[in-house]
């Protein structure tokens, strides 16, 4: 489910809307570079002073080619090429540099545009490439293209030393304004995953995956001292939809897991047994040897890893494992890592604590509906049983076809008062059960097929991991959308359709329309109350086969 989530999610370059309202900057900017170059030499013809004609023809041709790209990212900002604007633009700076002055030419300053452009959109990689493809033009282009007699060294030199030497700090700032809004957006998602439904597994694998979409690593491990003082391990992996669980690990694993110093944070390279070592309290970083790097590897599966101490309130309680992943050591990243980890846990304790309240109102709620069960219902049905005993044992000596009627009902109430009580035993449990939505929904449309002769599908995720709580209501949801397709419908068969996605549950719930004709408009208000609650929605529609379909989305 959360491979969804990927690393274009959180990592992604702001939202959409930011970043078409910096493409709708940018192009206006270029435009105005364009005229006000054409305005300038037009003022003041100094420059060019060789090939003018043409370098007023490259001018203006730059000049429309500019308010052809802003009239486009007005109207079809789409179509643009967002990822070779910036290229075509040293293209035809290029051409400028070599129509007028050379390594002199006023034109040299426009290459500080593209790389701005790149460093500031697409991060550090992408402006230093910028910066040096623009370098190696400058010098290439400038030197054979300089009019000899008038050739100056000193500004040939000192101009191609400060395009790579502003363009490197230009791409370092875009860089590490870009880390910074990836940083914040993926804080942003780590404390918009947590929901009390789902528990704190649930929330912990959500920020899990998180970090292992951000750092694009292949897998997220964190190795953890569960409350019942248990050692267990929760993985996510590249490319896996199912939601991981805890799962408790051996002694000696967990020894090995744990192994790292409590107070430092270390980078294993492939075939070395030595790793980089971040102390959290000094912030030192060194190599050192450590014994156990490559039995952690291969118990990793991994060609590298970053492990990172995990505590809480102060206490060692774990560690977390990136493996093969762009996470390195340094003080940043790993400041970065920590805080992420100390922004969820408050919300851990939390979800924990509304867990808890709700495990403790649900119980006293089933105690006391398993009390009026027994007092209301169980006793009038044993005075029932009893009844139907003493009149079948009065027809036992006489030959009356009213006995076998009478021990069908004395076996019919039997059977009815044990089930009544095996479903007090099942009130009676306290703990919040997983995976138990797909079996009772099965079993409950086995029974509504007997009684209504509609024939019920169920397919979808079958191992889907709600508590029974939340699994309740889903339930009656889909008891009630049944219940309305026997009432309000002719139809013979039904589809009961269970998934999830990045971000919701989705329940489809289709039946046939009599005569292929659509039905009249409702709303099923017991549904859509119930998934209101839960914070989703509940539409009616009709899909491709005319069927109609009850839609519900429930916010993970």
């Amino acid at each position: 489910m959360m491979a969804a989530r990927q690393r274009t999610s959180i990592a992604s370059h702001g939202s959409s809307a930011d970043w078409w309202i910096d493409t709708r900057m940018i192009s206006p900017m270029r435009l105005v570079l364009a005229a006000a170059a054409l305005l300038i030499i037009y003022i003041d013809p100094s420059q060019p002073d060789r090939l003018v004609g043409l370098t007023y023809s490259l001018l203006i041709g730059y000049t429309v080619y500019s308010a052809v790209v802003l009239l486009l990212s007005l109207i079809a900002p789409r179509r643009l090429p967002l990822g070779v604007l910036h290229w075509i633009d040293m293209i035809w700076y290029v051409a400028l540099i070599a129509a007028s002055s050379g390594t002199s030419s006023i034109f040299f300053l426009f290459f500080f545009f593209p790389i701005l452009v790149a460093s500031f959109r697409w991060g550090f990689a992408s402006g230093l490439r910028t910066t040096i493809v623009s370098a190696i033009l400058f010098i290439t282009v400038g030197y054979l293209t300089a009019p000899e007699p008038n050739f100056e060294l000193n500004r040939f030199l000192l101009r191609a030393v400060t395009l790579l030497v502003l363009g490197y700090m230009i791409s370092h700032w875009g860089g590490s304004e870009i880390r910074l809004k990836h940083r914040l957006r993926l804080l942003k998602d780590v404390t918009n995953l947590s929901n009390p439904r789902f528990g704190i597994s649930r929330t912990i694998s959500l920020g899990l995956e998180a970090l292992r979409s951000f750092y694009n690593a292949r897998a997220c491990i964190l190795i953890y001292r569960a409350p019942n003082r248990a050692i267990e391990l929760m993985r996510v992996d590249r490319g896996k939809s199912d939601p991981p669980l805890p799962k408790p690990i051996n002694r000696e694993l967990a020894d090995l897991f744990l192994s790292p110093p409590t107070n430092v944070a270390v980078n294993y390279r492939k075939h070395s047994s030595n790793v980089r070592v971040y102390e959290l309290e000094s912030g030192e970083t060194r190599t050192e040897l450590l014994p156990n790097a490559a039995a952690l590897a291969n118990a990793l599966g991994a060609s590298n890893f970053v492990s990172i101490p995990v505590t809480y309130r102060g206490q060692f309680t774990g560690r977390l494992y990136v493996v093969d992943g762009q996470l390195r050591i340094d003080e940043a990243e790993v400041e970065f890592v920590l805080q992420s980890i100390q922004h969820v846990i408050p919300l851990l304790d939390n979800i924990g604590l509304l867990d808890r309240l709700a495990s403790e109102a649900a119980a006293q709620e089933r105690k006391k509906l398993a009390r009026d069960i027994h007092d209301t219902v169980i006793q009038p049905y044993v005075g029932l049983q009893l009844g139907l005993m003493a009149i079948r044992q009065k027809l036992i000596g006489e030959n009356s076809s009213a006995f076998n009627e009478v021990s069908e009902l004395c076996e019919v109430a039997n059977h009815e008062v044990r089930q009544l009580r095996t479903y007090l035993d099942e009130l009676k449990a306290q703990e919040a059960r997983y995976g138990v939505l797909f079996p009772a929904v099965r079993r409950f449309a086995e029974k509504y097929s007997v009684a209504t002769g509609i024939a019920v599908e169920i397919f979808g995720e079958e191992n889907l991991q709600l508590n029974d709580r939340l699994a309740a209501q889903v339930f009656q949801m889909i008891a009630e959308a049944l219940s309305n397709v026997r009432r309000h419908s002719t139809a013979h068969r039904a589809e009961v359709e269970i998934t999830c996605d990045a971000t919701d549950l989705i329940l489809n719930i289709r039946n046939e329309n009599s005569n292929g004709a659509p039905p009249a408009s409702f709303r099923p208000r017991s549904i859509a109350e119930r998934a209101d609650a839960l914070g989703g929605t509940a539409t009616i529609n009709i899909d491709e086969a005319n069927r109609t379909v009850v839609a519900i989305r429930i916010p993970l």
